[in-house]
C-alpha cells in the first residue's frame, strides 16, 4: 500500500511538470479552451433571425431614455421581455456587441448617471445617489464605481468639482 501511495505521488508532480512544460511551449492552449467553450455556449442561441441593429437601438432607449437600470430589481429576463427576445439571446448579444455580461452593461448606466449626480448635485450624499441610479448597497456602488472610474465617488466629485 505504501508503494501505490509513492507512484502515485510520484506520478501526481511528473503529470504538474508535463502541464507547466506544455503550457510554457503553449502558452496561448487556455484562450483556445476558452475559444471553444465560448462557441459551444451560444451554439443554439442563433442571433441570425433577429434584426441587432433595431434591437440595439430598443435596448438604449430602455437604458437611456427609461432608465430600467434605475430599477435594483431588474433581470435579464425583464428586459429580454421588453426586447421580444429570449435572455440567451440577450445575454450572446450583450456578451457579442458590447463585451459585457448583463450586471456589467446594467452597472454602466448606473455609474454613468451617478458620475452626472456627484457633480451635478454636490451637496446630495454619495448613498443617496447610489440608492437612485439602482444599486442596493453601497459596497456594490464603490465597487463598480472604482472599477469603471478608477476614483472613489468623493475622489470624482473632488476631482470634478465646478470652478468658483
Amino acid at each position: 500500500l505504501k508503494v501505490l501511495y509513492q507512484l502515485d505521488g510520484f506520478l501526481f508532480t511528473t503529470g504538474g511538470f508535463v502541464a507547466i512544460f506544455y503550457l510554457m511551449k503553449h502558452p496561448d492552449f487556455f484562450d483556445t479552451i476558452s475559444e471553444e467553450v465560448a462557441k459551444q455556449k451560444y451554439e443554439r442561441t442563433s442571433l441570425d433571425d433577429l434584426d441587432l441593429e433595431k434591437i440595439k437601438r430598443e435596448l438604449e432607449s430602455l437604458m437611456i431614455d427609461k432608465k430600467y437600470y434605475q430599477d435594483d430589481e431588474i433581470y435579464l429576463d425583464d428586459i429580454a421581455n421588453e426586447l421580444m427576445i429570449n435572455k440567451n439571446q440577450l445575454s450572446r448579444l450583450l456578451n457579442e456587441i458590447y463585451n459585457k455580461n448583463f450586471y456589467q452593461f446594467i452597472n454602466f448606466y448606473r455609474i454613468s448617471e451617478a458620475k452626472e449626480l456627484i457633480v451635478k448635485f454636490p451637496k446630495r450624499t454619495i448613498l443617496d445617489i447610489a440608492y437612485e441610479v439602482g444599486f442596493k448597497s453601497k459596497s456594490a456602488f464603490y465597487k463598480n464605481f472604482v472599477e469603471q472610474t478608477g476614483l472613489t465617488p468623493q475622489d470624482y466629485r473632488l476631482k470634478n468639482k465646478p470652478k468658483a
